[in-house]
């Protein structure tokens, strides 16, 4: 299953309000990148979300905020992992919590 970037850059930011604050947004307009905008994010966010990924090792590709990213899972619980440089933490969409391994 394919998600569209808005759903995938908001997985990874731990859930809609989480990226709200990330982004210094309201939750109502980071729903509507989801919703009204067909997952499309904007282009002045895209690169907001780049520097966000880069500043917390998180794996977010220019690729994925065009076309989105490809995961495994069902459409309402994916899982989706994503390993911060230097540490082994993902993060698990299934639970929204954030675990150490190792």
């Amino acid at each position: 299953m394919t998600l569209t970037p808005a759903e995938y850059v908001i997985s990874v930011l731990g859930g809609v309000r989480a990226t709200a604050r990330a982004l210094g947004r309201s939750p109502g307009t980071v729903s509507k990148w989801q919703n009204e905008l067909r997952g499309v994010l904007p282009g002045r966010v895209r690169d907001e979300v780049l520097v966000l990924a880069k500043r917390r090792g998180l794996h977010i590709t220019e690729a994925d905020l065009m076309v989105g990213r490809r995961v495994k899972g069902k459409k309402n619980g994916p899982q989706i992992k994503t390993t911060r440089r230097g540490s082994q933490s993902h993060r698990s969409r299934a639970n929204g919590s954030l675990a150490k391994t190792g």
